[in-house]
């Protein structure tokens, strides 16, 4: 069983806590202390949800000793203002920076003192672009404790933040930056990038067309110059073949020949004279036709 006298509605980890109803002052000052720890614990592992369920618990447990008791003493309030500060951190965290103001500005309600209420109140404040308001709250804070390095870090940050959208931004801190003049020159500059881009894939794709007929001209080029050497290649071998046939052989004119013949040069024509036989007439072969026959013993 519980120490906080209710375990029956347990259906996770908190459940005991989170459904306890403690009726004694000293039991639900146990709780609350026991609702911190475990709000800690799920801070630690940025489990937000579970630790605004957790502090909400514990304000309420404070919230209803006080009202049983019909005090209203400072450290009651000292301590609800924790509870609202701490719950206000985890709001931020979540998103929720109107809830997150609410806390901080309770908190700081709750215990004027309290310099941690004015650095929350300062950071949603911040969240939500109203950063005069926060640089106010964070001033606040500092006058407490001149020497918090977190309230002059936010500070500084807000200062920043003042320096490029003045005292308050209509979209809020992160969306007011994205809508800055500075922010606006990007798609420009995007825009030349993907313009160059496209210069480049036309000058790609025209240069791409332009290989195929240059390839084509060259290999008829190649192409033809083949079959030029082939056709050279082929009429010298036929003269090779030719001059090689054995038994015959080319002239100085081109005429094929018998291999004895003997071309005479026209130096040897002079000294051998005409020596082509002649045809002779009728009474010449009629007297070589009668000295062979008187020579003829028969």
């Amino acid at each position: 069983m519980s120490m906080f006298e209710d375990d029956s509605l347990s259906g996770s980890y908190n459940n005991d806590v989170l459904f306890a109803t403690p009726s004694t002052p000293e039991a639900k000052e146990r709780l609350i202390e026991e609702l911190k720890t475990r709000a800690k614990g799920s801070i630690g592992s940025r489990n937000y949800p579970a630790a605004v369920k957790l502090y909400t618990k514990a304000i309420e447990t404070i919230t209803d000793t006080d009202a049983e008791n019909d005090t209203d003493n400072d450290a009651t309030h000292a301590g609800s203002a924790i509870l609202h500060a701490n719950r206000s951190m985890c709001y931020l965290n979540m998103g929720n920076a109107s809830s997150a103001l609410e806390d901080a500005s309770r908190a700081e309600k709750l215990d004027p003192s309290y310099a941690k209420a004015c650095y929350r109140r300062g950071a949603a404040l911040k969240a939500l672009g109203r950063f005069g308001e926060a640089k106010a709250s964070l001033l606040r804070g500092l006058a407490m404790k001149p020497d918090d390095k977190d309230l002059k870090a936010q500070l500084r940050k807000i200062d920043e933040d003042i320096a490029k959208h003045g005292n308050q931004s209509s979209t809020g801190g992160a969306s007011s930056s994205s809508s800055s003049g500075g922010a606006a020159v990007k798609p420009a500059r995007t825009t030349i990038a993907t313009n160059s881009q496209n210069k480049s894939q036309t000058k790609s794709e025209s240069t791409a067309a332009a290989e195929p007929v240059s390839s084509t001209t060259a290999k008829k080029a190649t192409s033809a110059e083949t079959a030029s050497k082939s056709s050279d290649t082929v009429q010298d071998g036929a003269a090779a073949a030719a001059s090689n046939m054995r038994g015959y052989k080319m002239t100085s004119d081109g005429r094929k020949t018998t291999f004895f013949n003997n071309e005479l040069d026209e130096t040897a024509k002079k000294l051998i004279g005409d020596i082509a036989p002649k045809k002779l007439d009728s009474s010449s072969a009629a007297a070589a036709a009668a000295s062979t026959a008187a020579s003829d013993p028969g």
